[in-house]
């Protein structure tokens, strides 16, 4: 089974700044970022048919990547081969909070997705306790990137 890929009832990209913006330019050697919002094939496609590399966002506006996405990180997690999931956390102390930031990215769904060279599904997750209050806070994010593995782990993802 295939996931991501828009149907053809899908509504048209509506944001045609981006697009026009990466037209007829050499991406090669480049990473273009963008938040869930501009996460769109036709982007994506456009992104790697002039050498570029994607890191996007994912989001409940792309609802299958969203729930694959979801799914392959699921606790407990679904089984993967060895080296097909890896993580990097780090913390830190600022701004009155202690953090601890992890990124997972897993290899599990590059042959299943149906999304332009994907090549990794990522996992962002941002546990913060407030120091004066004692309040714990917590937010995950998923992504995607075209870049390979061996070009960006999961230590160097998070500094992109």
């Amino acid at each position: 089974m295939c996931w991501g890929k828009p149907q053809s009832t899908a509504r048209p990209m509506r944001f045609t700044v981006a697009p026009q913006l990466l037209a007829g330019r050499d991406l090669t050697g480049t990473v273009t970022t963008m938040d869930a919002l501009l996460t769109q094939y036709a982007l994506d496609q456009q992104i790697r048919s002039q050498n570029g590399h994607y890191l996007m966002v994912i989001k409940k506006n792309q609802p299958t990547l969203y729930w694959a996405a979801e799914l392959v990180f699921r606790e407990p997690p679904v089984p993967v081969r060895a080296g097909e999931r890896l993580t990097s956390q780090t913390q830190g102390k600022d701004h009155g909070r202690l953090e601890t930031r992890s990124l997972a990215s897993t290899t599990a769904l590059s042959n299943y997705l149906r999304w332009p060279d994907v090549t990794q599904v990522l996992r962002r997750t941002c546990r913060r306790r407030n120091l004066r209050t004692g309040r714990l806070e917590s937010a995950v994010t998923y992504g995607l990137t075209s870049l390979l593995r061996d070009l960006a782990g999961p230590t160097q993802l998070k500094q992109i």
